[in-house]
């Protein structure tokens, strides 16, 4: 008997009537180099189980999974490329770095949401009438994505911060105790088991800067950028009402004492750290020159300065060519230009595949800005830092890791740094530090989170289980309790023993 194309098609029918796949909108519209980290990973594993993904932002990942609907955004990346470039080589040089400067950068931020929602992509999304149950999103941009989220009703998002400290603002709307001063950034053990103290000074000048910071972005969201989201979304209700849908936040974070710092953050913030976390060199990963070059050397050393700085000026160059050409090892050096001749042990590129290079039996050690994810994907490797640190968190990172006696770092000053400080720095951290970078390896590879975990975590988001405890209330927030109540004592007090000498 001849099947009729209802035969044909009953095992697709069925599966289809039992798929329980999301529909996922991943919108990534600042993407730094941690946060695109996090966004590929959770883009691919969700493509590969099934799941509906469309993945909207700048500078879009070339591993993308085939199946993800890719929504780019050719003008705000063009933008954003720029606008960090630029900034970032001015500081780096001494060419920039005045409060002008500084300014300038912030205003041309507070318009970034424009860009984003004018991309005809975006606009494409908010004329349309597509559902999706889950939004993931990003901090220090998460208002374009949520208020996005907001206009498409997705009422399940789930947040990635990639340091809570750094974004108070944030992290004051979602309820979270994390103020700078409610833990210790430096309570954490050095190599000998010795702990850092911290004086009261030092905790109040934390929480000064904490509540600076917080009125500052408070500022910025309400006047800069709820300008602009009112303007180009219907139905838009302001900033701090956005965080209503948030029922978690992913961190780019692994609670190892020695690569992270131990924060009290309680249900509903997973670390996501150790999902980069990759055991076993994959020699198919890294292209055929490439790996030649690396395999015949007697050890290399990788140099990546992060997706921000594709550049580094002449003077800079000409002192890593001199650093360079008297090391015993080859080096692979992400670079985008350069005018110098190359010494015969080094080759540059556009782009590396740095977690593959990392993972090489002859690396030596890895040079870095100290980026989130780079860091990450260097101590999970196994392979020895030079902190190298270009702009924000990552000079407080640099020292950190310095301080704990795990990694080295140089501070590049026009003028100031010398060939002989970096080569002293580069054989140091090699011949000191791989020891205890391979153990922090050992150990982060038995502690990372699976895949099941994490798709665990957001299955309660897309059922709408809110997981972060929003339990602080405001005056406990701003430490009001523990400012009042000594005050409340001491007036008492003082009530009492005027009564009492007025009696006698």
């Amino acid at each position: 008997m001849k099947p009729n194309s209802l035969t044909l098609l009953w095992p697709l029918l069925l599966l289809t009537a039992h798929c329980d796949c999301w529909r996922v909108l991943i919108a990534n519209s600042l993407a730094g180099g941690s946060h695109q980290t996090v966004s590929l990973y959770l883009a691919n594993l969700l493509a590969d189980n099934g799941h509906h993904v469309t993945y909207v932002s700048t500078n879009i990942p070339k591993k993308l999974h085939t199946g993800v609907v890719k929504l780019e955004l050719p003008t705000a990346t063009r933008n954003l490329n720029h606008l960090i470039a630029s900034n970032v080589a001015a500081k780096v040089n001494g060419e920039g770095g005045t409060w002008g400067d500084t300014f300038e950068a912030f205003r041309k931020l507070t318009h970034f949401c424009q860009d984003f929602y004018e991309e005809p992509n975006v606009q494409m999304l908010i004329k349309s009438d597509q559902q999706f149950d889950l939004l993931i999103t990003f901090g220090a941009s998460d208002c374009c994505g949520l208020s996005l989220g907001q206009h498409l009703k997705i009422n399940n998002s789930a947040l990635h911060i990639p340091g809570p400290f750094l974004i108070p603002s944030q992290i004051h709307n979602l309820g979270i105790p994390i103020y700078a001063s409610s833990h210790n950034l430096e309570g954490v053990a050095f190599a000998d088991s010795t702990p850092l103290r911290q004086s009261m000074f030092a905790r109040a000048k934390r929480l000064i800067k904490g509540l600076v910071a917080d009125l500052f972005n408070s500022l910025l969201f309400r006047y800069a950028i709820d300008t602009v989201a009112y303007k180009h979304l219907p139905g838009y209700t302001g900033y701090r009402n956005l965080y209503g849908s948030v029922k978690m936040i992913f961190m780019h974070y692994h609670p190892h004492p020695l690569v992270d710092l131990p924060l009290p953050v309680g249900p509903g913030v997973i670390n996501l750290g150790g999902t980069v976390c990759v055991e076993g060199y994959r020699e198919e990963d890294i292209p055929i020159e490439m790996r030649e070059f690396v395999d015949a050397s007697p050890g290399f050393i990788v140099i990546s300065f992060g997706s921000h700085v594709p550049t580094v000026t002449e003077k800079e160059q000409e002192l890593w060519m001199k650093v360079i050409s008297n090391l015993p090892y080859s080096v692979v050096w992400r670079l985008a230009d350069h005018s110098l001749s190359l010494p015969d042990n080094i080759r540059t590129y556009k782009w590396l595949p740095q977690q593959a290079l990392l993972q090489h039996p002859k690396i030596k050690l890895f040079i870095s800005h100290g980026g989130y994810a780079s860091k990450i994907e260097s101590f999970c490797a196994g392979t020895p830092i030079l902190f190298v640190p270009r702009f924000a968190e990552q000079f407080d990172t640099a020292e950190l890791y310095t301080k704990l006696g795990i990694a080295e770092q140089v501070l590049m000053k026009p003028g100031e740094t010398t060939v002989e400080e970096v080569t002293t720095k580069i054989s140091k951290t090699i011949e000191v530090h791989s020891k205890t970078v391979s153990e922090i390896s050992r150990q982060l590879l038995q502690t990372r989170i699976t895949d099941n975990q994490v798709l665990g975590y957001l299955d309660m988001a897309v059922s709408g289980h809110g997981l972060l405890p929003g339990y602080q209330p405001w005056w406990q927030y701003f430490y009001l309790d523990l400012i009042l109540v000594p005050l409340v004592v001491i007036v008492l007090v003082r009530c009492l023993i005027r009564k009492f000498r007025s009696s006698n």
